[in-house]
Formats: structure tokens, C-alpha cells, sequence
């Protein structure tokens, strides 16, 4: 007779239809692992939009701009999304969250969005910058964080 203690089920003795038993707390322990680590990490974003004459944006089709750049004078593209909201009935109140599924990502630099806040090792080949078009983060850095939004009212877009 074995003795086997797992998280699910407690000790159990594992003989005939018991072993059924763990069998399946051991697949149900690994499938919620599997679940839990394939899951996007993200940044959410909260914000409110108001006109030049101070109502709040309710628009239908709203799109952001949102990026991630570095901190210095380089000024390079590490990661961007674009997100549509429908706003209407809003009070011009919306939240958004990078790396969620619901955006598209832009013509950056194609980091994750994990990778792009380590502060060790070079981005190379790095889009939109300013001078060089690579970054050496040094152990304190943060990073820039661009949004620019339009509406379908907008001939231009607001932000960067």
C-alpha cells in the first residue's frame, strides 16, 4: 500500500479504483498549471478623453496608439498595440490593457512585452528612434510609456 499526498485530494491510499482518483487530481494539477502559465501578462491603462470644449469623447469607433519606448534621447520604438474602443454612453472614461489579445500589434521592435522591461542585455535593430537604433538598458531604467488616440470625427490623431 502507497501513501501519496497531493493538493487536490489529500492523502490517499493508491489501490484499485483510488488510483482512478489520483490519476485524475494529477491531470486536473497539470492542466490548471498549464492553464495558469499560458496566460497573458499586461498593463492596463485607465483614462478620460474630453473635447477641446470639455465634454467627454463618446465615439464609436475610437482607436489608440499605444507604445512603449525607451528612456533616453534615442527615443526607439520597443513595442506598440492598437486598439479600437466603441466609447459611445462612456462619459469618455475607457481602460485598456497591452497584451491582453485584444489589440494588434504595430511595426515595432517584436519583443515581448515582458522582455521589453528587462534591463539587461541590447535591443538591436530597434524602429523609430531618434540617433541610434540600439538600446543598453542600464540596471535603473524605466521606459516611456506614448498614448495617442482618434476618433472618427479626427483628421489627425492626438499623442505622439
Amino acid at each position: 500500500m502507497v501513501m501519496v499526498r497531493d493538493l487536490f485530494c489529500g492523502i490517499k491510499e493508491i489501490s484499485g479504483i483510488r488510483n482512478l482518483r489520483f490519476i485524475f487530481c494529477v491531470l486536473t494539477l497539470l492542466i490548471s498549471y498549464q492553464a495558469q502559465s499560458n496566460t497573458n501578462s499586461g498593463i492596463t491603462y485607465h483614462g478620460r478623453i474630453l473635447t477641446r470644449d470639455g465634454r467627454p469623447l463618446e465615439g464609436q469607433y475610437v482607436q489608440f496608439r499605444l507604445q512603449i519606448r525607451t528612456p533616453g534621447s534615442e527615443d526607439c520604438l520597443l513595442y506598440e498595440e492598437y486598439q479600437t474602443k466603441d466609447m459611445r454612453n462612456s462619459n469618455g472614461v475607457f481602460s485598456l490593457t497591452l497584451n491582453d489579445g485584444t489589440g494588434v500589434r504595430g511595426a515595432d521592435s517584436g519583443q515581448t512585452l515582458e522582455r521589453v522591461f528587462q534591463n539587461r542585455g541590447t535591443f538591436a535593430g530597434l524602429p523609430d528612434c531618434q540617433g541610434a537604433t540600439y538600446y543598453t538598458p542600464s540596471h535603473a531604467d524605466g521606459r516611456r510609456f506614448v498614448v495617442a488616440f482618434r476618433d472618427e470625427t479626427s483628421s489627425s490623431s492626438c499623442g505622439r
